[in-house]
């Protein structure tokens, strides 16, 4: 993964003007990007096994309905992304519907954290592709 990350990097150039007008979250040098990676990961892992292993099951337990357990779920993922969340609520709020439709359906966190890890790193590559020169 560090690997295509770094290859795809170096196909682009990157301008450091644009680069100083965005936030300091943005990971610039190889460093960066290997703990930008190990945090995707963790934090990909994290979030499934909470809001959609946890909250989900814990919902049915409780006696929701299994669609209906997806709602709250759903929504405390949005509020965890913090400013993020919500300014983008319904965006975050979809992508957790679509998370706990898979996990229902699979009755799996792989799927979802497999996916998760990738839009992750699609968004760290977008990040980054916008401030190529």
């Amino acid at each position: 993964m560090f690997g295509f990350v770094e290859w795809t990097l170096s196909q682009v150039s990157i301008d450091s003007e644009k680069i100083a007008e965005l936030p300091s979250f943005i990971p610039i040098t190889t460093g960066h990007r290997l703990l930008f990676i190990l945090v995707v990961l963790s934090a990909g892992f994290c979030e499934e096994i909470i809001y959609r292993g946890y909250a989900i099951t814990r919902g049915i337990e409780l006696g929701l309905y299994k669609w209906v357990a997806l709602v709250p779920a759903a929504i405390s993922f949005v509020f965890i992304h913090g400013l993020a969340g919500y300014y983008f609520f319904w965006m975050y709020f979809i992508v957790g519907l679509i998370f706990g439709v898979i996990f229902v359906y699979s009755k799996r966190l792989l799927p979802n954290i497999v996916l998760h890890l990738f839009l992750d790193l699609l968004v760290m590559l977008t990040m980054l592709g916008s401030i190529e020169q």
